[in-house]
């Protein structure tokens, strides 16, 4: 462990223990007298280093790591540790976004602001009026087709919203509104100016699309404000300066991508059965063609987050081939990436045996499966119900494998109705067989 981390975790242990509760932490008075202590002891010893940025946030995490802080209850440590956390980020250029690495998650140091005032909602509800059209834009700017034809435009658009969150805590740290402009104090009441966070963010997300897109972004009111025309124009230049360094764009967009997941997870949510029954059912709706009617529900949803059943409950597997070889020509970066989440969803299609005999009449499936993904042809030759040729193709790999191959010599007479009956019985003690597997072969 590096000295200037061993010298912070001393820091945090020390003025833990001159705390036996959190109480006693919670004046604004005594709040305000230790966030002094440790500004005075961070400061000597951030000016002893000299750490980096990357430096200081590699510290922040072995000290998170070694202070045996949980997050889901509160404690003297945490809250020194939080503060200790926004001191650091205060500093001028802020090192912000600071993460701790917490069961496997990246969890970043959101601004004081936010976290104390519960603000996070009402960012959300910001960022879902931002333009739509924009946000869609960046989505294509930002990421690789391969991936958002996997993973959804909805999930991307999502993460999103949560790089302006990353961008907002630094430019709150960093004052590009002054805090004394937000955060307002009247008869010892303190509240929250909420027009000039909205503003804010509306102005990190012009700097966001003009530095991704090159296309100007103005700002634009109907009342001449010399000092908001400054803070827009600062907030574009805090969003260029930092994205402008590839290693940091990197890194945010990776924390993003993890404090998505942590939050919200939107991708779980698309998988909802409820959600995807009214997205494909809308869809159904438009006056286009089925394969423009799947583009556009794939696209959203993403391949991988596809509930198959449904899905082929609204369209046609002769289409939805069609659709893949329009799309194969259209994906030019990540293309690895697509490639193996379309072989991941044709291994899930044909896992789906209530859907056999409502495919098993389609042809221009077995090209594409026969050039693509050769090892999955026999799986096709099974759910087409083409027994002869599935066995002459067929691989042992489990006992899945085994039942299908079973079925099949039952189907083409190599063994009678009594034998297979027997091995049936005895597949059906197996604890890892497929049970709608199990139930197709024995209704035959």
């Amino acid at each position: 462990m590096r000295e200037i981390s061993i010298q912070l975790i001393k820091l945090l242990n020390d003025e833990t223990a001159k705390y036996e509760g959190l109480e006693a932490l919670y004046s604004p008075e005594e709040f305000f007298e230790v966030k002094k202590r440790l500004t005075a002891s961070i400061n000597s010893i951030l000016n002893k280093f000299k750490p980096d940025k990357w430096e200081i946030r590699e510290t922040i995490k072995e000290v998170f790591g070694a202070s045996g802080i949980t997050l889901e209850e509160n404690s003297v440590k945490k809250v020194i540790f939080l503060i200790l956390t926004e001191v650091i980020n205060e500093r001028i250029p802020s090192p912000s976004p600071l993460v701790f690495e917490y069961k496997g998650n990246l969890i970043p140091k959101r601004h004081a602001v936010v976290t104390d005032f519960e603000l996070f909602p009402f960012l959300k509800e910001e960022t879902e009026k931002l333009n739509p059209e924009k946000k869609h834009l960046l989505v294509f700017d930002i990421f690789t087709d391969g991936r958002i034809v996997s993973e959804g435009v909805s999930y991307y658009i999502n993460v999103i919203d949560y790089i302006l969150f990353l961008l907002l805590d630094k430019a709150l740290y960093e004052e590009v509104i002054s805090l004394d402009k937000i955060i307002k104090e009247e008869n010892n009441n303190v509240d929250i100016n909420k027009e000039q966070l909205s503003f804010l963010l509306q102005a990190l997300f012009s700097g966001l699309f003009e530095f991704y897109s090159g296309k100007k972004e103005t700002f634009k009111t109907s009342i001449l404000n010399k000092e908001r025309a400054q803070e827009f124009v600062k907030a574009k230049k805090l969003v260029k300066s930092t994205l402008s360094d590839k290693r940091e764009e990197k890194y945010i967009i990776d924390i993003a991508i993890s404090d998505e997941k942590l939050s919200e997870n939107r991708k779980e949510y698309v998988k909802e059965k409820e959600v995807q029954e009214n997205i494909f059912s809308e869809a159904k709706k438009r006056e286009v063609p089925e394969v423009d009617k799947i583009d556009a529900v794939v696209w959203l949803i993403g391949l991988e987050n596809i509930q198959i059943p449904l899905f082929f409950k609204y369209f046609s597997l002769e289409d939805f081939v069609s659709f893949i070889k329009i799309l194969e020509k259209d994906i030019t970066t990540d293309v690895e990436y697509f490639t193996q989440t379309l072989e991941n969803f044709f291994k899930r299609l044909f896992n789906y045996p209530q859907l056999y005999k409502t495919l098993e009449n389609t042809s221009t499936l077995d090209k594409l499966i026969e050039e693509k993904f050769p090892e999955l042809y026999p799986e096709l030759l099974f759910f087409k119900g083409e027994h002869n040729r599935f066995l002459e193709n067929a691989k042992k790999n489990d006992l899945n494998d085994e039942l299908k191959i079973l079925f099949s010599k039952y189907k083409t007479g190599e063994i009678d109705s009594t034998e297979f009956k027997n091995w049936l019985t005895l597949y059906e003690t197996k604890e890892n067989i497929d049970k709608d597997l199990l139930e197709f072969v024995k209704n035959g």
